[in-house]
């Protein structure tokens, strides 16, 4: 199961079925029974049609609000740079 992050949604990928949801990616993502919840959905929610479109030609970087700190590198020259 895979998660995506597009313009119009949030689109679940669970094997060759697509869900969309109108989600705000921080409040989704944020949840220690994140599997769970997409899991969820999958079983309640109708897949779209054309969500492997969508999330070619509108496909978002996987953040949101949250800091983004380099890999590798000390708190305090992250926080410089």
């Amino acid at each position: 199961m895979k998660l995506f992050n597009t313009k119009s949604g949030l689109i679940i990928r669970k094997e060759n079925n697509f869900y969309l949801i109108k989600e705000n990616w921080d409040l989704f993502t944020n949840d220690d029974n994140l599997y769970d919840k997409m899991e969820k959905i999958t079983l309640e929610e109708d897949p779209v049609g054309d969500g492997k479109k969508i999330i070619e030609s509108e496909l978002k970087a996987p953040v949101g609000s949250q800091e983004l700190w380099a890999s590798g590198v000390t708190y305090m020259r992250s926080k410089v740079g």
